[in-house]
């Protein structure tokens, strides 16, 4: 289908080296070029959940996390961008729920800002 073909030339694109994996910091361009910004630990949280060994092997004795080695295959990064597409979705939701609440926007206001009140509140 016409996503799994654009992550695929997101991938391609994405893997540097050509090693066929791509790092957290090439995952993590990759996906700003699909226009997916999701915070630092999201990311990580997701990385883990998707590829569970990673957070030993990615992980320093002190605690840092290597963002440059080759951890994602293909459709590890497919599974990556849809959980934290689905992810960034359900906090946007979140956040618009804490703004009404805090402002108390009656139902006629939420429906009038429900695409654009988490951005307008956080710029």
């Amino acid at each position: 289908d016409l996503q799994r073909r654009t992550l695929h030339e997101l991938f391609k694109e994405g893997d540097e080296d050509g090693s066929g994996r791509l790092s957290i910091s090439e995952a993590v361009n990759a996906l700003h070029r699909l226009g997916t910004y999701p915070g630092q630990e999201l990311v990580e949280d997701a990385i883990f959940d998707v590829v569970p060994s990673s957070r030993k092997e990615l992980t320093t004795l002190e605690g840092d996390l290597i963002m440059s080695r080759d951890l994602l295959d293909f459709e590890q990064f497919c599974k990556l961008v849809a959980l934290l597409q689905e992810r960034t979705e359900c906090d946007r939701i979140e956040r618009f729920d804490q703004i009404v609440e805090m402002q108390g926007l009656d139902s006629g206001m939420q429906s009038l800002w429900e695409h654009d009140l988490v951005d307008l509140w956080e710029s």
